[in-house]
């Protein structure tokens, strides 16, 4: 029971009630369903394991009444096939049942014998079909009751049901032409009928038109009226930037003349700076040559004049070694003095460069003897090479003259 409480408050309804299958109801909570209104209906689907909606009454008012499949211990001790709980129809009157005279379509829910399902006031006819047998003629040319049995019959096998005519009402001088049209609504048995008046359409489409075509026309004048303050506008602008455009014209032409006469300056600079530049690097490169040659000059000097020093040196120390032997010592005195004008003829040659380069220098012809110039040489290089532990020996031959 609890639980069947709990289900019915989750679904905001105002009672909740078991039913058996013999039709006894036990109301768990909320004022008693005093009748049912399909109660066959509600028995086979319950039976069947569907849930659906079916209408009742209480004492009070006509209920939507919910049913589900459900086995419940009862109070009298019988076991309950379902469980109900309802909701008042005036909550759905709204959506169900919508009567409007300003509305496009009109809506009836009715059982299956044609009778309405919420009575109302305007409902003039006892059941759908009577109201159809005094108002209705089918397009069709049939006579209404071939029309209600075709309905009837639909009914019969939940099938959609349509019917095109006319509706004729003497009372309120009425003759409009509209469309019927009813499904079954699924879980129930009742069926939703659908009036859609053409007439309520056409006059909806003229009225539609009627304001389509105002809007045209305000929309129209708003939208020339934006075109012409547009328009005005726009010329406003446009002469404001011609002014504009021709003083920006003589300001650029100022700017481009100035910026002529900078870069013919920059030109004239930089063929300067580059001339400039072509002769500090033409004077680099001759103080690098100058400098190469220099440093050629000097250690090649520094060899030519280290070699014959070197053997001065040595032939000193021989001479001081046998200062006792006039003959060696006279030898070493002789090499000594030819090595001596190695280094004078290296100052000579130097001077003579000085000479060449001033165009100052002359030619002598001597005669040299070959075989002496050798002899020099060699005692010249002889001693650094008898310190270092080698030997030096020279050849000469086939001389043809001296």
């Amino acid at each position: 029971m609890e639980v069947a409480r709990h289900f019915a408050e989750f679904q905001s309804a105002e009672n909740c009630t078991l039913i058996s299958s013999s039709g006894e109801m036990e109301t768990i909570f909320g004022e008693p369903i005093v009748k049912i209104g399909d109660e066959a209906f509600l028995k086979e689907s319950l039976h069947a394991g569907r849930r659906i909606v079916t209408g009742a009454w209480t004492d009070a008012m006509q209920l939507a009444v919910y049913a589900s499949p459900m086995r419940l211990p009862m109070a009298n001790g019988r076991t309950s096939i379902g469980l109900l709980w309802y909701k008042p129809i005036a909550a759905f009157k709204d959506m169900l049942y919508l009567n409007r005279k300003d509305g496009l379509v009109k809506y009836r829910i009715i059982r299956r014998n044609a009778s309405y399902l919420i009575d109302e006031n305007n409902v003039e006819a006892p059941s759908y079909f009577e109201h159809l047998r005094r108002h209705a003629l089918p397009d069709t040319g049939e006579t209404v009751e071939a029309s209600i049995a075709k309905f009837q019959q639909a009914i019969a096998s939940n099938e959609v049901f349509t019917l095109n005519g006319r509706c004729v009402d003497a009372d309120q001088n009425t003759d409009d032409r509209y469309c019927v049209r009813a499904v079954t609504l699924k879980g129930s048995n009742w069926y939703l009928v659908s009036i859609m008046s053409y007439g309520a359409i056409d006059k909806a489409l003229e009225d539609m038109d009627r304001s389509r075509l105002l809007s045209t026309i305000l929309a129209v004048l708003v939208l020339s009226a934006g075109l012409f303050s547009v328009f005005f506008i726009y010329m406003y602008m446009t002469v404001r930037q011609l002014t504009a455009l021709a003083d920006a014209k003589q300001l650029t032409e100022q700017a481009l003349q100035g910026a002529k006469a900078a870069v013919a300056k920059e030109e004239a600079a930089t063929a300067k700076a580059v001339i400039a530049q072509k002769e500090a690097e033409a004077a680099r490169e001759y103080a690098e040559r100058a400098s190469r040659t220099k440093s050629e000059f000097l250690s090649n000097m520094s060899h030519d004049i280290r070699t014959p020093m070197n053997a001065i040196v040595g032939l000193t120390t021989i001479a001081r070694a046998h200062k006792d032997d006039g003959s060696r010592v006279e030898d070493c005195l002789k090499k000594i003095t030819v090595s001596g004008k190695q280094p004078l003829g290296l100052i000579n040659d130097v001077l003579d460069m000085s000479k060449i380069e001033s165009g100052k220098m002359t030619l002598k012809l001597e005669n040299l003897s070959l075989r002496e110039t050798m002899e020099t040489m060699c005692d010249i290089v002889r001693p650094q090479i008898e310190s270092n532990g080698q030997n030096f020996d020279v050849y000469v031959s086939r001389i043809i003259c001296e």
